[in-house]
């Protein structure tokens, strides 16, 4: 079974549930959070969050992130519970 991580987003009351071997802008698309996204391979920086609470894996640019920190969804990977700040994101799910 593999283990799974809780995502707060400021200002949304619903918790998200995370499995660690996504990239994080593939799960906010199923849970309805429409991220502004373009490369999807983290060069064109569209998709930057800001990392509140929790640690994250981000694969480029290579780190691992603690917060406060700024991270890209497309690359970043939950290594523990997060909470995150989204700047470009529109919710189409209640």
């Amino acid at each position: 079974m593999t283990e799974t991580f809780c995502l707060k987003i400021e200002g949304v009351e619903q918790e998200f549930m995370l499995d660690p071997n996504l990239p994080l802008l593939e799960q906010l698309a199923d849970f309805g959070i429409n991220q502004r996204k373009a490369c999807r391979n983290g060069v064109c920086q569209i998709c930057d969050a800001e990392l509140l609470a929790g640690s994250v894996f981000q694969r480029y640019p290579r780190a691992d992130l603690s917060a406060p920190a700024s991270l890209y969804l497309c690359t970043s990977f939950a290594r523990s519970d997060l909470k995150l700040r989204l700047i470009r994101a529109e919710f189409t799910r209640p």
